[in-house]
């Protein structure tokens, strides 16, 4: 319920159009939704940047003085240590809903419906964040994306995905479906992978003799 449906719904408005192909207004479509789901890896980027060099905050689940009552799939462990602001869930899910908003009013005030009642709200009832840390992120989400509304800005950062288009369609489209893949799991795979390597190399290098 968090990102699939807001993937299947940027597929359905990149496809659902009643513009012949390779028009001004389709090509401005196409390029803002392309900006959002790539404006969103630097947005998460960002927003870690932001939660490790701001003073620590630790997360409501974790607070003694709460006394708050813990879900039944929670573990306040997977919380320790991690900076409750600003929350990169809502960072990316109002960057998204922005983005679509952009294309389509209609799509975006749903994801915007979404991003509030199943990823936000949720989030605070459950102690995972403050609404200030919500609100802080939908505000960095909301300002990102809504940069995609420039032309300059646009054509920027989505010149070289569509150049990649112009040479092969298919790699472009299979660029595309990893991209929603990842954006749906909010990049925890590439996360884990990343993770993954380095400990590999460390443990290498480890080994290494030394002298």
């Amino acid at each position: 319920m968090r990102g699939g449906p807001v993937m299947a719904l940027y597929c359905f408005a990149w496809f659902q159009s009643g513009e012949t192909a390779n028009t001004p207004d389709l090509l401005r479509k196409r390029q803002t939704l392309l900006y959002t789901l790539l404006i969103c890896i630097p947005a998460i980027v960002l927003t870690r940047l932001l939660a490790a060099t701001l003073p620590f905050s630790a997360r409501p689940i974790v607070n003694p003085d709460l006394h708050l009552r813990l879900a039944y799939h929670l573990e306040r462990a997977e919380f320790v240590g991690w900076s409750s602001f600003p929350s990169d869930h809502a960072v990316m899910f109002f960057a998204l809903a922005t983005g679509m908003y952009l294309v389509s009013r209609r799509l975006g005030l749903l994801l915007y419906a979404q991003a509030i009642f199943l990823i936000a709200l949720p989030r605070i009832f459950l102690g995972i964040h403050y609404p200030s840390d919500i609100i802080g992120g939908a505000l960095i989400g909301f300002l990102l994306a809504y940069t995609g509304k420039w032309n300059p800005s646009r054509t920027f950062v989505t010149h070289f995905a569509f150049k990649l288009q112009e040479y092969s369609m298919g790699l472009f489209y299979v660029c595309i479906m990893f991209l929603l893949y990842e954006t749906a799991g909010m990049y925890w795979n590439l996360v884990h992978t990343l993770m993954l390597l380095s400990h590999r190399a460390e443990t290498f290098f480890h080994r290494i003799p030394r002298g």
